[in-house]
């Protein structure tokens, strides 16, 4: 007997429903636009994703290099000068009691790769941390580029490979074109 009174309540309600006009199942223009809504929200995500990733690896970028910075000022503190180190592996390897686990650039392949340098004696008093950044960053703002020709080719080639200089001797062509360096120093 209810098995009987659901199968009746079935056969009312697909009656009603096609009575009503009502179907199963969407229509093609619905599909379409479903479709065309999914396919633009996907575009912009594969669009976004990459420079969200660019500019979360110059944040590593800014990180690692201000770590850096407080171990050498540490090493400094206790050694009475900073490391004489021909590369990077070789500073890293000197701080590493103040550093910890060694920092490489995100991307580690030229030009995105950590350049140190410092003035060439026996007891360097100045050094020189650099990293390429892939989008324009605030941090551009601060580092010190503005003095870059006068005062730091002369002692330093921080550009892992290569002098960078301005081509034309001014800062602003070190920070108007990417990769855009970023370098810190001790003041």
């Amino acid at each position: 007997m209810t098995k009987m009174i659901k199968e009746n309540k079935i056969k009312n309600s697909n009656m009603k429903k096609q009575e009503k006009g009502v179907r199963d199942g969407f229509t093609l223009i619905e599909l379409i636009i479903t479709i065309s809504m999914i396919m633009i929200l996907l575009g912009i995500v594969i669009i976004g994703v990459p420079e969200i990733q660019k500019r979360g690896r110059d944040s590593i970028r800014i990180q690692d290099l201000d770590r850096v910075a407080n171990a050498l000022e540490n090493y400094y503190n206790r050694e009475g000068h900073y490391p004489d180190a021909s590369n990077w592996s070789d500073l890293t390897t000197q701080i590493s009691e103040f550093l910890g686990e060694a920092p490489y650039d995100p991307r580690n392949q030229s030009p995105y790769i950590y350049s140190y340098c410092d003035d060439n004696t026996t007891a360097p008093s100045k050094y020189a941390l650099m990293a390429k950044f892939e989008f324009w960053n605030n941090a551009l703002e601060e580092d010190f580029d503005e003095d870059w020709p006068d005062n730091m080719t002369s002692f330093c080639d921080c550009g892992g490979g290569g002098a960078y200089s301005a081509p034309d001797g001014t800062a602003d062509d070190l920070e108007n074109s990417a990769p855009y360096a970023y370098c810190i120093r001790n003041p």
